[in-house]
């Protein structure tokens, strides 16, 4: 309001509204003092001021501003983030230009959805500070965004898990097939892509470090290690028969085999309602043949066989798969429940 600048309708013909041009009127310095681009005034020459006769004046200066927003990522991309728009007074003191924030706030009337993020709600502030002693008004704006994590989702998460699946496969592989180690490459490879991706929708200027990039660099130091155990394991194997396998070497491998026996599926023997007086054939194959596997079993783990290099191979790629697999399955769904709690 100001009261220099209202008039009697009845006077002037009637008139209650005019409009010039910002020359012709005293327009406030506002300066956005968090913008990244510039810190000059907000105006807009060719935009009229609205002047009713009561003396209210309405001006909307049109414009593209850009902020700078102090980003916490370790929860990305299932993070919400609070920035804000900071507005305050160029050279006019709190006793020549007052800042105040009336209806609600912001206003929403032209707010259109983003592809990103959703608004789940604004706020406001008002502050004063001191700058060599004068006292100055300014207005802070708050804007609670939160992501839209369905598209990291598909394309990021979801082939960063799969992918954390196949590492321990590549101890499943015959040490004969000759495509162990490129298997290991390409795994490792695939992770190296997959994080400078990651790193690539980041904010460098984020405060914390994304959850999502711990899990990926972990998973890929994982496939590093998993390069070097498979070129050892090809080494084992190969190794000449000539060379005796060492005691100790030979105790550990009995340790790791016993170890793969217990984390074998069991086969579960039901028993069959038959006629009286009538046993098929197949059903007593059946049986034998089971009977037979248990024996061979446990004639596996009672008797002193002897160790040769290709059964330690063999043995110490079943070891690795196991305790690969129990650990990325740990760390993918510790890694799961944390980011979406």
């Amino acid at each position: 309001m100001d009261d220099r600048l209202n008039w009697k309708n009845t006077t002037w013909s009637g008139i209650p509204v005019m409009q010039v041009l910002p020359e012709k009127v005293w327009t406030p310095s506002l300066v956005v003092d968090n913008s990244v681009n510039d810190l000059s005034a907000i105006n807009e020459d060719t935009i009229p001021i609205r002047v009713r006769s009561d003396g209210q004046v309405t001006w909307n200066p049109p414009g593209i501003i850009v902020t700078s927003c102090d980003m916490v990522l370790s929860y990305f991309p299932f993070d919400t983030q609070q920035c804000l728009l900071s507005v305050t007074s160029a050279g006019y003191t709190i006793q020549e230009l007052n800042l105040a924030v009336q209806n609600g706030g912001v206003s929403l009337e032209y707010f259109s959805e983003n592809g990103e993020w959703d608004l789940l709600s604004t706020s406001y502030g008002r502050t004063e500070y001191e700058e060599d002693d004068y006292s100055y008004a300014k207005v802070s704006l708050y804007f609670n965004l939160e992501r839209r994590p369905v598209y990291y989702g598909l394309n990021t998460i979801l082939p960063v898990i799969v992918n954390s699946l196949l590492i321990p496969l590549v101890f499943l592989m015959p040490n004969e097939s000759g495509e162990k180690i490129g298997f290991c490459l390409t795994s490792l490879l695939a992770y190296v892509v997959i994080l400078t991706l990651v790193t690539q929708d980041l904010p460098t200027s984020a405060k914390t470090t994304s959850l999502l990039g711990i899990y990926i660099a972990t998973v890929m130091v994982m496939a590093g290690v998993s390069v070097f155990l498979a070129i050892y394991s090809l080494h084992l194997y190969h190794l000449a028969d000539e060379q005796q396998v060492p005691d100790w070497v030979a105790r550990l491998t009995r340790v790791a085999r016993s170890f793969s026996f217990l984390c074998r599926k069991k086969q579960q023997v039901h028993p069959t309602k038959l006629p009286a007086g009538h046993v098929p054939m197949s059903a007593i194959g059946d049986r034998e043949k089971v009977i037979s596997n248990e024996l061979d079993n446990l004639s596996e783990l009672s008797q002193v066989e002897v160790i040769t290099w290709i059964t330690v191979a063999t043995t110490y790629d079943s070891f690795f798969f196991y305790l690969y697999s129990a650990a990325i399955v740990s760390i993918s769904l510790g890694f799961t429940l944390v980011l979406i709690s």
